[in-house]
């Protein structure tokens, strides 16, 4: 299974960005994860 995950804050230090690491961090092994850097993308 593959997973795109991504954070809804372009701050570093984020809640979302904590939380998100935490979360693939549980599914390594068990599922591909994509992780899309929003911080990237001109807004």
């Amino acid at each position: 299974m593959t997973i795109l995950a991504f954070a809804g804050a372009l701050r570093a230090g984020s809640f979302n960005r904590k939380l998100l690491a935490v979360a693939v961090e549980a599914l390594r092994g068990q599922a591909e994860i994509d992780l899309l850097d929003l911080r990237d993308v001109p807004m």
